[in-house]
């Protein structure tokens, strides 16, 4: 249960460790700070829930993925 409440308030080094660990290299606290300037969520004491921000992110890649050309006919 302890894990599971360190999910909810990382501190934000502690969020770039744990996702260039599993695997985004290009993962930099600078980049999550500019996720916040974009309206990615933490809490008020500066930690940052790990599962929201997970969350934010997706809904981020979601919004801006394009649709797939339309099949045109003729």
């Amino acid at each position: 249960m302890e894990k599971q409440r360190k999910l909810l308030a990382l501190q934000p080094e502690q969020v770039v460790d744990v996702l260039v660990k599993s695997g985004y290299r290009g993962m930099t606290l600078e980049l999550l700070h500019s996720d916040f300037d974009a309206g990615a969520p933490r809490n008020a004491d500066g930690t940052v829930n790990f599962i929201s921000y997970m969350a934010w992110i997706l809904k981020e890649i979601n919004s801006n993925a394009t649709e797939p050309d339309q099949a045109q006919t003729d």
